[in-house]
């Protein structure tokens, strides 16, 4: 019988947001020998990894993946209120990307850029969007889809269900994976949050990869320069904010522009110079008096990423696979699909379906 890794079961019951206790109720196996098995102290047998699998909803083969190791995530974990619940993220991050992995595994990628060497230095995190903007040939003003550009480097973009509002992206860069993945948050709606958020989590990977730990507030607020740079370059922004008093309805306009937050833009103005701290707080206070501290005017539409979408269109058009075939190559019951990835799965799709494995 193949191996058995318990760090996967772990991975699996987390990422359902179950307690061991949970888990026994449902797979009818005592909650001792499922701690003995995510500490691999002991090793199931076929019934009860294939009991285990049903209770969760994973194919056996999940669990003796010698190659599927869960990894460190980069997010603002300071927002989620619970141990439990940071745990539960970081779980469904990781099953996202074991999952994706097997999903796109045939697909070739034709990369025109590449993320900075780990080792280079940057004199400052505006310097570092500066030189990532050079390199990747974005042009003056705004970025259309950040998503695009990340995926033209060889990253992976994939939009969860991150089972929580409280994290809006994650990233990613597993030691023995070449790929640097970044998560976006299905239930985070807004699509200036999710651009800069994304760019926030773009200047982890420039910024982070061998240095800070990126919990760090040291590590957020620089991070956070790098993405307000990124996306509202010093000169090209200067030279659209308005003579004298920079006002909501001029706010308005240069999100329409610029696809970021008035407050981003605000701050932004701010770091750069444009507006004193006075100025600053006044416009804050002007925002919070009108309601838009968190639900702002003008809608920004959320960024699509294009390679997990490009991958199962070829699936389904060009080798036939249907949703049930495609949560059996993921090595998971099309529900877990239906949970993880909701922009690309139906709830229709062979819900109460159970794939008990993929050997032949």
């Amino acid at each position: 019988m193949p191996e058995f890794y318990g760090s996967l079961l772990k991975l699996a019951r987390e990422a359902e947001g179950w307690p061991q206790a949970k888990l026994s109720e449902r797979s009818g196996i005592a909650q001792g020998s499922i701690s003995k098995y995510e500490k691999g102290l002991q090793q199931p047998s076929a019934s009860q990894v294939a009991a285990l699998g049903n209770a969760l909803g994973f194919s056996p083969g999940f669990f003796e993946d010698a190659e599927a190791r869960p990894a460190a995530v980069m997010y603002r974990s300071r927002s989620l209120r619970s141990a439990r619940l940071e745990a539960h993220v970081r779980a469904r991050l990781n099953l996202s990307r074991l999952v994706v992995q097997r999903l796109i595994a045939d697909v070739e990628v034709d990369t025109v850029a590449r993320f900075p060497d780990p080792d280079t230095s940057f004199p400052s995190p505006e310097a570092a969007a500066d030189q990532l903007r050079a390199a990747w040939w974005i042009g003056p003003g705004p970025i259309d889809a950040i998503c695009d550009y990340i995926e033209a480097a060889g990253g992976v973009v994939v939009r969860t269900d991150l089972g929580t509002d409280l994290a809006v992206a994650a990233y990613m860069h597993p030691l023995s994976d070449p790929v640097r993945w970044f998560f976006v948050n299905t239930r985070v709606s807004t699509g200036d949050r999710v651009r800069f958020s994304l760019a926030h989590e773009l200047g982890h990977a420039t910024l982070h990869e061998g240095g800070l730990a990126p919990d760090t507030r040291e590590a957020e607020n620089e991070s956070n320069l790098f993405a307000g740079a990124l996306l509202l370059p010093k000169r090209d922004l200067q030279g659209g904010l308005p003579r004298g008093r920079l006002r909501l309805e001029h706010l308005l306009e240069l999100k329409r522009h610029w696809g970021a937050s008035m407050q981003t833009i605000a701050m932004r103005a701010h770091q750069i110079g444009a507006i004193s701290r006075t100025e600053l707080s006044r416009i804050f206070r002007e925002i919070s008096a009108r309601g838009y501290r968190n639900d702002e005017p003008v809608n920004i539409p959320v960024e699509q990423p294009s390679l997990l979408s490009s991958a199962l269109r070829i699936h389904r058009e060009q080798h036939g696979l249907d949703d049930i075939q495609l949560a059996g190559l993921a090595q998971v019951q099309p529900a877990v699909l239906t949970r993880l990835l909701p922009s690309h799965f139906s709830p229709q799709s062979g819900q109460h379906l159970r794939v008990v494995s993929l050997r032949e």
